[in-house]
């Protein structure tokens, strides 16, 4: 009934026992839930938006694990992963993830919306990671060219890219 009723609490709730049961602490601060637990034996701080998809892209990553049989794909093909390129970083799960996993890799976000560029550098810098992670504000394409940033829905990874000429 909550799903109907209030669908974003509902979201909240589950992605609450979500992190309870992966001994995730958290805090609330403002619109923000800052989350801290241990990685691969790194403590990681990481910071999302109460009532948004962050929350589904932080549980693909830390509560489903669902990355975590492309890692040992990876960890299998490449002895020593060095470059990483995560475009579309959104808020930096991928980043924080894949640098946990393959601490000397230099990694380089790319993510053109502004609110998402901004949670993203301070999720870097929260667990000092600006030294080996370097975020771009930009898109990335085919060419050079001019892109327009278009929101295709309500959340805040809802956005894409477009040539300028559509």
């Amino acid at each position: 009934l909550l799903s109907v009723i209030r669908p974003e609490l509902h979201r909240l709730l589950l992605f609450v026992v979500g992190c309870v049961k992966r001994n995730i602490q958290m805090d609330w601060q403002g619109e923000l839930l800052l989350l801290h637990w241990n990685e691969a034996g790194r403590e990681v701080a990481f910071s999302v938006r109460k009532y948004s998809r962050d929350l589904f892209v932080f549980a693909d990553f830390f509560l489903e694990r669902d990355y975590d049989k492309f890692c040992v794909l990876l960890e299998n093909r490449v002895e020593n992963m060095r470059f990483i390129v995560d475009a579309g970083a959104n808020i930096g799960c991928s980043a924080v993830f894949y640098k946990c996993r393959f601490p000397d890799a230099r990694i380089v976000c790319i993510e053109p919306e502004s609110s998402n560029f901004d949670l993203l550098n301070h999720n870097i810098q929260v667990n000092q990671m600006q030294d080996q992670v370097v975020a771009l504000k930009k898109a990335l394409w085919t060419e050079k060219t001019s892109l327009d940033l278009m929101q295709r829905d309500w959340s805040h990874d809802g956005f894409l890219v477009m040539t300028s000429e559509h």
